[in-house]
């Protein structure tokens, strides 16, 4: 099944771009680095890409991603994956997965407008996700948009020995929804708000059996300003989420403390995982999203929150060009009230209040096309030790701890 499906999506992903990759006069085949963009004059560019991840399931991963190229318009991303067991520990090999995803098809092609569909059999999980958004420029682009989009998504576990239990349980979700993202300047500053809202239904499939669909509603919101203060850069990010129901909310559609919430991040095989290369014991990765405490463990989650972050940034160096960019330390702290389905109370009165603070490094990069940042940050005071990275028996709410990540918090 997982073979068909899988061989299905990439000869689709093929089939749907004009051109072939016999045909010289029309395409042409590249090698992919992951960091830029592969361009041959106005012809179709094929570019491929191999790959390799681990986790707990699997003793490895070998894939392979074919990207079609030409434009904005018709482009297609395809993965072919195959996980091997026998070394190790792995609980499941010999698996083929697939993904397919056509941004922008010909026949709906708009200056302003973007879609996409996304099909995938992958890692745990099965899926669908179709997406329609538009970009809104104001008078002066960069310093005035908005990303506005409809989307509708189905995602369902297959193989649970796949996925950490602290963040899935067996089970999916159907759910439709709309995206506001709004970026401006204004008094000196870089101003965000984006706000997320979407209705649906949730099944759970306990031993094998599917339960009744339940509908629910979820909503979350963020807004957040970096501005210069004297030789500092103030950053200010709030944030609101929450899950509407009669039923708790199965373990990926919780309004999580720490970060990013499973589903989003389906997209990177370094983290999706229980035992991924960036998820494993030996490393604390911070995926940024929802409530960013970022000294809290991944899997403490509930029906709402609301919170928020306050930085204070010194960069040290800056530069126009090469690999290294800039560097720059930071002060961090971050605080939330969240419902007792993530933290039981000490006050009796239904809602927790949590903390994290701490300083960092953090070092700008571009590779290629891409910019990106190296954060290492040290969470050294938590509210709740029992619930921070590093967990040790007995630990203080002061006390040694870290975290990587490749991704800007906000």
């Amino acid at each position: 099944m997982h073979l068909r499906l899988s061989l299905g999506i990439l000869l689709v992903g093929l089939g749907l771009a004009p051109g072939s990759l016999s045909g010289q006069s029309t395409s042409a085949l590249r090698f992919d680095s992951f960091f830029s963009e592969p361009t041959v004059g106005d012809r179709r560019v094929y570019a491929l890409a191999p790959a390799a991840w681990w986790n707990d399931a699997t003793d490895v991963t070998l894939a392979i991603r074919l990207r079609s190229i030409h434009g904005r318009t018709d482009r297609i991303t395809a993965w072919l994956s195959r996980g091997f067991f026998g070394v190790e520990h792995a609980t499941v090999g010999d698996v083929v997965d697939g993904y397919l995803k056509w941004e922008n098809p010909w026949f709906l092609n708009s200056s302003d407008a973007t879609q996409s569909l996304e099909l995938w059999s992958q890692d745990g999980t099965v899926g669908a996700r179709v997406v329609f958004g538009e970009t809104h420029g104001g008078a002066v682009p960069s310093s005035h948009s908005r990303y506005s989009a409809w989307s509708a998504q189905w995602v369902a576990t297959a193989e649970t020995n796949y996925l950490e239990r602290t963040l899935w349980e067996n089970a999916g979700t159907v759910e439709a929804g709309r995206l506001d993202d709004l970026r401006f300047s204004a008094w000196h500053g870089e101003w965000r708000v984006r706000l997320d809202y979407r209705v649906g239904l949730t099944y759970a499939k306990p031993g094998g059996r599917t339960t009744d669909p339940k509908p629910f509603g979820r909503v979350t919101a963020s807004g957040s300003l970096r501005k210069p203060v004297g030789p500092f850069v103030l950053g200010v990010r709030a944030f609101a989420g929450a899950y509407l129901a009669d039923d708790p909310p199965v373990l990926q559609r919780r309004i999580p403390v720490d970060g990013a919430d499973p589903y989003e991040t389906l997209g990177n095989p370094l983290v999706r995982t229980q035992g991924a290369p960036l998820a494993g014991s030996n490393v604390v990765y911070h995926s940024p999203g929802n409530g960013n405490l970022r000294g809290f463990r991944p899997g403490i989650g509930g029906r709402w929150m609301v919170g928020g972050t306050l930085e204070l940034e010194k960069v040290l160096i800056t530069r126009p060009r090469g690999v290294f960019r800039s560097a720059s330390i930071v002060g961090f702290g971050d605080g939330a009230v969240v419902d007792t389905l993530a933290v039981v109370s000490t006050f009796g009165n239904g809602a927790s209040p949590v903390s994290d603070a701490g300083i960092g490094v953090r070092i700008g990069l571009r590779i290629g096309d891409i910019d990106f940042p190296v954060r290492v940050e040290f969470p050294f005071f938590v509210s709740e030790p029992d619930l921070a990275h590093e967990r040790i028996p007995g630990g203080e709410r002061v006390g040694f701890r870290w975290l990587i990540s490749f991704q800007p918090i906000f």
